[in-house]
């Protein structure tokens, strides 16, 4: 289970990562464009959708009965690394980072509410999407509670939303 839902990801984080540093092209092209309009925010609705999936309902108790529980202590991940030699803790540390960079670029460049606000504002933003889902795990009984998700997945944010600033 654990290879197909990385596999997964990986495509959907190279997928939005690439058509995401073309959005403001496609923006471009969808204002001359009346049948692309709505071409940025489709690809936010296919990565959120695709997040949502991946982050909470692709899981269940039976398929991580020994992932269920609370991680308070920060890095604990690389600790894990350091002390076993083994790249699983390094692979979630990535894959938490590499998640996260489409959301802090795509929230600006598609919401213009969003748009108005500073970097520290969408990384905000994002870390509360982040404890919502590592909550919304622990809830329902699919994954940890991982403090170093919710780092990880904030520097992601913070890699993002300055993509988003660098590109505007």
């Amino acid at each position: 289970m654990m290879h197909i839902f990385t596999s997964r990801m990986v495509f959907l984080l190279i997928a939005t990562v690439s058509l995401g540093f073309f959005i403001p092209e496609l923006e471009a092209v969808s204002n001359r464009h009346s049948g692309l309009r709505y071409l940025p925010e489709m690809i936010f609705a296919v990565y959120a959708a695709a997040y949502i999936y991946l982050t909470l309902l692709s899981r269940s108790e039976i398929d991580v009965p020994y992932a269920i529980g609370v991680e308070m202590r920060p890095f604990a991940a690389v600790r894990r690394a350091l002390r076993s030699g083994s790249v699983m803790p390094v692979r979630g540390i990535i894959l938490n980072i590499l998640l996260f960079i489409p959301m802090g670029y795509l929230l600006p460049l598609v919401f213009r509410k969003v748009r108005k606000h500073t970097v520290i504002d969408v990384v905000l933003l994002c870390f509360l999407i982040s404890l919502a889902t590592e909550t919304l795990q622990l809830i329902f009984r699919v994954g940890w509670f991982d403090v170093d998700d919710i780092i990880n997945n904030t520097i992601g944010a913070l890699t993002g939303a300055l993509i988003w600033r660098v590109r505007s």
